[in-house]
């Protein structure tokens, strides 16, 4: 079994978010380690190993509209918070700045 503190979650969070039809991420649940892949015929080279041999596990993405409701959830709390307000910029939301 996969000891939790070895799972690459910095290399876990970039393969969830990269939409990128260049890369594929893999996931080894032996090591917990988290490896890209790029297209071989994005970068000119023939034939790769295919990493399902290796028992790896291709991580699909976060589709881009679930990962906007997981932001919207983080910030609806802080949305009434005391002394936070957005801040617009030319009639857009740029960001949340602290009120004095």
């Amino acid at each position: 079994m996969l000891d939790l503190r070895r799972l690459d979650l910095r290399s876990l969070a970039e393969a969830l978010e990269d939409h990128s039809s260049e890369t594929s991420w893999w996931f080894d649940p032996q090591s917990g380690e988290v490896e890209p892949r790029l297209d071989p015929l994005q970068i000119g080279e023939g034939e790769q190993e295919d990493p399902r041999d290796r028992d790896l596990v291709l991580i699909e993405p976060i589709p881009s509209r679930e990962a906007y409701g997981d932001m919207e959830d983080f910030i609806g709390p802080c949305a009434g918070s005391k002394g936070m307000t957005p801040a617009w910029n030319v009639g857009r939301l740029s960001g949340w700045q602290v009120m004095d």
